[in-house]
């Protein structure tokens, strides 16, 4: 009987000190302040046992966040791996599907994309990562097709319009690539990449005018884009050679 009130009391107190911590870790991770966050759930993850995998799970799934976003990919994917052994689900494949597309690991976002639609099979974030993966891989007639479903379940999701814009534009479909780019920018209407893009396609469809004015815009927000400065070059030069 002891023993047992005493391990009883141990979890409780293992698990009062982990709660905190995540408490405190999430108020740094709010604040930007990700590698104290990372610090603060260090000595918490030490102390969480076997027998309380849900502490664990919170835990790692914000030592996730913070190494992603400080750009750790190989250390964020070890949480989010552990916590797909603990509890996989929906919105974690999500995040995994994500980070993996954002550091071009294309065949890893592939498969989580899979494992997303096994949850929900009209996910638009499947969708959208099957669209991208397609497209990474020049196979335009599927990137359309993802693209297309992503934008259907959400009509207000910009990156499935980016994306089937720029799907559009490497079929040489100049103004649906426009329209596509078009609804995106009405979508975030500071993105300097959707500028540049709607610029690209304007230009492609022998409106000049239009096309400057969207690239000289799209410079201004981010003058230290090469792909932006790219374009405004090419834009600029076709314009004086005329």
């Amino acid at each position: 009987m002891k023993k047992t009130i005493l391990f009883t009391l141990v979890l409780l107190i293992t698990f009062s000190i982990s709660a905190a911590a995540y408490d405190d870790a999430v108020v740094l991770f709010n604040k930007g302040q990700y590698l104290d966050s990372l610090n603060t759930l260090a000595t918490a993850l030490g102390n969480v046992t076997n027998a309380n995998p849900t502490e664990e799970y919170r835990l790692r799934i914000l030592a996730a966040h913070d190494h992603w976003k400080m750009g750790n990919y190989g250390k964020a994917m070890i949480h989010f791996r552990r916590c797909a052994e603990l509890a996989p689900g929906k919105d974690l494949y999500i995040d995994m599907m994500l980070i993996s597309l954002q550091y071009n690991q294309n065949s890893d976002a592939a498969v989580y994309a899979r494992k997303i639609l096994e949850y929900d099979g009209t996910n638009k974030h499947a969708a959208y990562g099957l669209g991208e993966v397609s497209y990474r891989a020049n196979d335009y007639a599927a990137a359309k097709k993802f693209f297309e479903q992503c934008v259907s379940e959400d009509p207000e999701l910009y990156v499935g319009w980016n994306g089937l814009g720029k799907t559009f534009f490497r079929l040489k479909k100049y103004s649906e690539a426009n329209t596509a780019f078009s609804t995106a920018l009405a979508l975030n209407s500071n993105s300097a990449e959707l500028m540049s893009n709607l610029a690209l396609s304007y230009f492609y469809m022998d409106k000049k005018t239009d096309a400057v004015e969207y690239i000289d815009r799209a410079l201004s927000l981010e003058p230290d884009s090469k792909s932006i400065r790219n374009n405004h070059k090419l834009i600029h030069e076709e314009n004086l050679s005329e």
